[in-house]
């Protein structure tokens, strides 16, 4: 299939913008994405489809099309309901990247043109596949939902199916008995978002393993379906049923992640200090309770990401919870009648799950203690930016912290501007970076590690893998280097806040 067939095909509404020279290209594929980067989930060839939520100013087009070719898709669709046109910067972006742009009509669904192009696609490799994507096009125009779609799948191919996500929760199943429990779901999880490719075979152990294909555009705001049966001995026509019908997972994923959020107003609302008696009516427009006791979550991250880390790691281990994008990520309010300790615990458990998947990316978290009135909402957003500070000081890809590390160093330091950490970490360690770098030696990581164990000479050895005696001699080279006298508390504490501003 290729381009100009978008075309012909009028009941698509697909109108060509930019690329009249490429209508010969070949489609190999179709993913509905609005992630600003999703070149690790794109292998070329893809007719991108897009609703443009990644556009949150005109620069964001020339770096949304520059991934797109760097990708070497096909083309890339794009359409809004609330916009009769395509911005000028997407097609200006488009031009400038030789990149074919349809203007998909505000009336028409992407599950029609995925129907569509899958559906042609595939012609040749399973007769039968018209009569599944029928089944589930009927299944979607009756409201049928997930696991009506699952065991769509399941009745196709034979065999059960579990749907996970990026955390291992159990989203549904055809066989709920027969699932990996929760410890092996965050399991396969982890190393589903270590592997590469779309379809791998994973084992348990020798008596249980599965099939598992990615759905979705995006690892860590996509899921995972698991099928208990061996894919690589399957016939050719399984396999393309197995393939589309994940594809058609993907629409109803795209449609939970696509959500309209309802509580943008509220969570303005909460930013701006509202009077209480305004807030109390805005979050019981929002379906909360104020008289349940809640917590607040900062989460600052790309937006596609905070999203996802608050459907994953914050809502499910909540009663209810109301959220809102903001600049930095995202504002969540959630009740907690089963307890705070329990959220946190969910959340810090469920946390690093998301690393594998993340790259360059970062998530940091920030929670409020337990509140029981709305006129604590201020306190408690303020509160839960300060953790959110803490966490996003660390140096890992998924930080979290709660109101109980506010008493941390780290809440100081994060407070500081970084041109003056980075002056007074070279002022107090420079000494020391440059006797290494000239002596090839670790006086710095002796140091830390002398730190870390509260100055104890046999237990730093003992990690360092030294006798006491040279520790003592090292530790003697860096008092004398950094002027300091680590018998000292306020020496000890220069050169911890140095180390820890690193």
């Amino acid at each position: 299939m290729d381009l100009n067939a978008l075309i012909k095909a009028e009941e698509l509404g697909m109108t060509l913008v930019n690329g009249t020279t490429h209508l010969g290209r070949s489609i190999r594929w179709v993913v509905p994405t609005d992630l600003t980067d999703p070149r690790r989930y794109l292998s070329g060839g893809e007719l991108v489809l897009t609703g443009m939520l990644w556009r949150h100013n005109p620069g964001d087009s020339d770096t949304f099309v520059r991934n797109l070719s760097q990708a070497n898709v096909a083309a890339v669709g794009a359409g809004d309901p609330d916009l009769t046109t395509i911005p000028d910067d997407l097609i200006s972006a488009c031009r400038q990247h030789d990149l074919p742009l349809f203007h998909v009509d505000p009336s028409v669904a992407f599950a029609t043109i995925t129907e569509h192009v899958v559906q042609r696609l595939s012609a040749h490799r399973s007769g039968g596949m018209a009569t599944v994507l029928e089944r589930h096009r009927q299944l979607l125009a009756s409201g049928g939902g997930l696991d009506d779609v699952l065991n769509l799948v399941h009745r196709e191919i034979g065999f059960s199916c579990h749907l996970i996500s990026p955390t291992g929760r159990l989203l549904t199943s055809t066989d709920p008995h027969l699932a990996p429990d929760e410890i092996e779901r965050r399991q396969l999880a982890e190393r589903l978002l270590h592997g590469h490719g779309r379809t791998r075979r994973l084992r348990l152990n020798r008596r249980v393993g599965y099939s598992a294909f990615t759905v979705g555009s995006t690892a860590h705001c996509g899921w995972f379906l698991l099928v208990d049966d061996d894919h690589t001995s399957w016939l050719p026509e399984r396999q393309a049923v197995a393939d589309k019908l994940t594809a058609l997972i993907g629409l109803e994923l795209d449609r939970v992640l696509q959500r309209p959020s309802g509580d943008t107003e509220f969570i303005t609302a909460v930013e701006t200090g509202t009077d209480v008696h305004t807030l109390s009516s805005l979050y019981a427009q929002a379906g909360m309770d104020p008289k349940r006791p809640f917590a607040v979550s900062v989460v600052q991250s790309d937006p596609d990401l905070a999203s996802a880390a608050v459907a994953e790691l914050i809502e499910p281990a909540a009663q209810s919870t109301v959220w809102g994008p903001t600049s930095e990520g995202a504002i969540a309010i959630s009740t907690i009648d089963e307890g705070y300790e329990k959220m946190l615990a969910h959340i810090n458990v469920a946390a690093p799950s998301f690393a594998p998947g993340l790259n360059d990316d970062r998530i940091s978290i920030g929670v409020s203690g337990p509140v029981t009135a709305l006129e604590g909402m201020t306190g408690s957003l303020s509160e839960a930016r300060h953790a959110c500070s803490i966490a996003q000081a660390r140096r890992g890809r998924v930080e979290v912290a709660d109101r109980g590390e506010l008493t941390s160093h780290v809440l100081l330091l994060s407070a500081l501007p970084d041109e003056l950490k980075r002056e007074y970490t070279k002022l107090t360690l420079g000494p020391l970076r440059d006797y290494d770098r000239k002596h090839q030696s670790d006086l710095v990581m002796t140091l830390e590690t002398f730190l870390d164990n509260a100055c104890s000479w046999s237990r730093a050895a003992a990690q360092l893998h030294l006798h006491v005696n040279t520790l003592r001699y090292r530790i003697e080279r860096v008092e004398k280097l950094t002027g300091r006298d680590l018998s000292r508390l306020s020496d000890r504490v220069d050169l911890f806040l140095a180390l820890r501003m690193r």
